[in-house]
C-alpha cells in the first residue's frame, strides 16, 4: 500500500520476482511463483528479519534472493557488556570451531555453525579465526587509508582556496599598473606561471590578448548575421530539389566549413556537458565560431577552434571571447597552424624534439624506441593550445 511505499528503502528486481526492504528491516517479495506453474503472488513477508535482524542489503538472483543481515551478538556475562561485537563474533567462532563440540540444545544459540553439520578439527577452527581476524586487520587497514587520503585531499583544497584568495588579492593590486603591450614584471610572471585565479581570468584575460584587428560590436554582430543568413540558405537549398546548372558559388571562401560546427561541439569538453546541444553555451559557442568562419574565410573552421573558443566561453561574454579568439588565432605562432601550413609544423616539431632530448631524455627516447613521430601528437596540442590534453583549470 502506500504507507509500505513510503518506507521503502531497498529496492532489487531479478527476472521473476522483485524484493523490496522497508525502513523495519523486513523483506517484502512479489512475482512469479514457480512451484505454482508462474502464478502471479502477491506481496508476502520473508520471516526471521525485522526490526532485531534487519537486511541491509539484498540481491536478487533467477529464482532465489540473498539477504545480507546485522545480528547483535548476545552477551551471556556482565564481562562482555563492553566487549566489541567483532571481538564476540571471534568468540563466536572459537566455540563453534572448537574440536570437540557439538551444536545442541545448550550451545545452539552461541554458535554460528548449523546442528546438523558436525565439529571441526582444531586445525581448520584456527585456520578460519585467523582469517577473521585478518578479515579485521585489513578492513580496519582500509578505513584508516580512506581517512588519511581524505584528509590529504582536504589539506590540498584548502591550501589551493587560500592559495587563490591570496593570489586574487594581489592581482588586483597589480592590475591597475599593467599596460598592455609592455614586458612584464618579474612578480607579475611569477604569479602567471602558478596559475591566473577564475576571478581575475575574466578581468586580464581581454587585456592580455587585446584587440589588435580593432574589433567592434558592429562588426561581430555583422558576421553573426552573415552566418545566419547563409545558414538559412543552405537549409532552403537543401528542401528545394530543383537545381539548375546556372547557379553559380556566391563565394570562393571557406564559408561551408561551418557544417562541421555542429559535429565537433558536443565533443568539446564534454564532461562539462556545457557545449552540448540544448547546453547552456552550445549557442553562443556556435554562433562564436560561425561569425570567425565568415570573418576570415580565408581560414575557415579548422577543428580545434571550438576548444578556444569555449575555454574563452568559460570566462567572458560573446563578445569579448569572439574578440580574444579573432586576435588569439591572428598570433604568428597559431596563425600558420589554422593556415595548415606544412613547414609551420615541421619547425615546431624540430624545436620540440630538441626540447625533449635536453629537458627530458628517458622520455624522448621512449618516444623514439616506440616509434612516434611528434606531428602524430602535437598537432592536437598546438592547435588548441594544449586545451584538448589537459584539464580545464590547468590550460586555463
Amino acid at each position: 500500500d502506500h504507507r509500505t511505499i513510503e518506507e521503502a528503502r531497498r529496492l532489487c528486481c531479478g527476472p521473476l520476482h522483485t524484493a523490496c526492504v522497508c525502513s523495519t528491516g523486513h523483506v517484502h517479495v512479489w512475482g512469479l511463483d514457480l512451484q505454482q506453474g508462474m502464478k502471479a503472488r502477491a506481496p508476502w513477508c520473508v520471516p526471521d528479519f525485522g526490526p532485531v535482524r534487519p537486511v541491509v542489503a539484498l540481491c536478487c538472483g533467477a529464482h532465489f534472493l540473498v539477504c545480507s543481515a546485522e545480528v547483535v551478538l548476545p552477551r551471556s556475562t556482565e564481562a562482555q557488556i563492553d566487549v566489541p561485537q567483532e571481538e564476540l563474533l571471534l568468540g563466536y567462532c572459537a566455540e563453534s570451531l572448537a574440536p570437540g563440540t557439538r551444536s545442541g540444545p545448550a550451545t545452539s544459540s552461541n554458535s554460528w555453525r548449523p546442528s546438523h553439520l558436525p565439529p571441526k578439527c582444531e586445525e581448520e577452527s584456527k585456520h578460519h579465526q585467523n582469517l577473521v581476524r585478518e578479515l579485521e586487520r585489513s578492513v580496519q587497514r582500509r578505513l584508516l587509508q580512506e581517512q588519511r587520503e581524505e584528509q590529504q585531499r582536504q589539506q590540498r583544497e584548502q591550501r589551493r582556496e587560500r592559495r587563490l584568495q591570496e593570489h586574487t588579492e594581489l592581482w588586483f593590486q597589480l592590475l591597475p599598473n599593467f599596460v598592455p603591450g609592455e614586458g612584464v614584471t618579474a612578480r607579475m610572471q611569477r604569479l602567471w606561471r602558478q596559475g591566473l585565479p577564475p576571478k581575475v581570468r575574466e578581468v586580464l584575460w581581454p587585456v592580455a590578448i587585446g584587440n589588435v584587428l580593432r574589433i567592434t560590436p558592429e562588426l561581430f554582430e555583422i558576421h553573426k548575421q552573415r552566418a545566419l543568413d547563409a545558414r538559412k540558405n543552405q537549409e532552403n537549398a537543401a528542401s528545394n530539389v530543383l537545381i539548375t546548372l546556372t547557379d553559380a558559388p556566391r563565394s570562393r571562401g571557406k564559408e561551408q566549413s561551418t557544417t562541421c560546427i555542429p559535429f565537433d561541439l558536443p565533443r568539446t569538453f564534454p564532461t562539462l556537458a556545457f557545449f552540448d546541444e540544448g547546453g547552456p553555451l552550445h549557442e553562443d559557442c556556435a554562433r562564436i565560431l560561425e561569425a570567425y568562419t565568415f570573418f576570415r574565410p580565408d581560414i575557415g573552421y579548422v577543428q580545434g577552434m571550438s576548444y578556444l573558443a569555449a575555454m574563452l566561453l568559460l570566462y567572458l561574454p560573446s563578445y569579448q571571447a569572439f574578440v580574444g579568439l579573432c586576435n588569439l588565432l591572428n598570433t604568428p605562432s597559431v596563425l600558420g597552424l589554422y593556415r595548415l601550413e606544412p613547414q609551420a609544423m615541421a619547425c615546431r616539431a624540430r624545436v620540440f624534439e630538441q626540447l625533449c632530448f635536453q629537458q627530458l631524455p628517458a622520455v624522448a627516447r621512449c618516444i623514439e624506441n616506440v616509434g612516434l613521430t611528434p606531428e602524430m601528437f602535437l598537432i592536437d596540442w598546438f592547435l588548441t593550445i594544449f586545451a584538448k590534453c589537459l584539464s580545464v583549470d590547468v590550460t586555463s
